[in-house]
């Protein structure tokens, strides 16, 4: 079927079709998700292959919201063309573009940017995937230490009878987690279990369920990863030993 710009539909399968610069024409172009399915299929992975000798960053200790570049070598044995893919378990990756048409031209897409982001500490392994003509594979990892630019911090951004979230900044997550209650007559994780290590994602945003239709207070805490919240405790508790930021929402702002 047309879509409302009476063009082809866009998407079919792991394909797409682009329309030709210039041009009236259509293309059918394989869209990310295909290679990464065909890479499934046709990589072999084997002990003895070496196609990258190493993995260097030029700093390897760095704060919140700075970036540092890192590359890979290569092996003179590698039969090309080699491509590279790189990911990060924490912040972001960006790569250079290919500066020759020549297909065994590495360019500069062996060095790649790694950026922190701007919340979460702690080690972050940054891993290179080399894939040769072959289609045999070789990786390689390094880690990058993210430590804090300032003192740790939550945030409530919204409050509902059934949701909250927020944001942290400047803490380890493998080290420390989240804890919220919801405060009426007392200080009650209900009926959620979840709300007694809430997950937040590698940008610092979390959310959970919760259950508010009393309009209670939300009271939210980074504890250490291992500490075992109650249930249930006595209003206007104080946070546990250890807690390494706290926040208080009293209204509802989130439908």
């Amino acid at each position: 079927p047309n879509n409302q710009a009476d063009d082809p539909e866009e998407h079919f399968g792991l394909g797409e079709f682009k329309k030709k610069p210039y041009e009236d024409e259509y293309q059918l172009r394989y869209k990310l998700q295909q290679e990464t399915v065909r890479d499934l299929y046709t990589i072999k992975f084997a002990n003895d292959v070496n196609l990258i000798e190493s993995v260097v960053a030029d700093d390897n200790s760095l704060h919140i919201r700075s970036s540092t570049e890192i590359q890979a070598l290569v092996s003179d044995l590698a039969t090309w063309p080699v491509r590279l893919r790189w990911e990060a378990e924490r912040g972001y990756v960006i790569g250079y573009p290919r500066r020759a048409k020549d297909p065994n031209y590495m360019g500069e897409s062996n060095r790649v940017k790694f950026h922190t982001g701007n919340v979460v500490t702690g080690p972050a392994t940054v891993t290179v995937i080399a894939i040769d003509a072959h289609g045999n594979v070789d990786t390689k990892s390094i880690q990058i230490g993210i430590n804090a630019a300032g003192e740790p911090n939550v945030e409530i951004l919204t409050l509902g009878t059934q949701r909250a979230s927020g944001q942290v900044f400047n803490a380890n997550l493998d080290q420390y987690k989240l804890v919220c209650y919801i405060q009426t007559n007392g200080m009650y994780i209900q009926p959620y279990t979840g709300m007694k290590s809430i997950w937040i994602g590698r940008d610092g945003y979390w959310w959970t369920k919760v259950h508010n239709c009393y309009g209670g207070k939300l009271i939210c805490w980074m504890v250490p990863e291992h500490y075992n919240a109650p249930s249930t405790l006595p209003p206007n508790t104080p946070p546990p030993l250890g807690t390494i930021a706290t926040a208080v929402m009293a209204e509802i702002n989130d439908n």
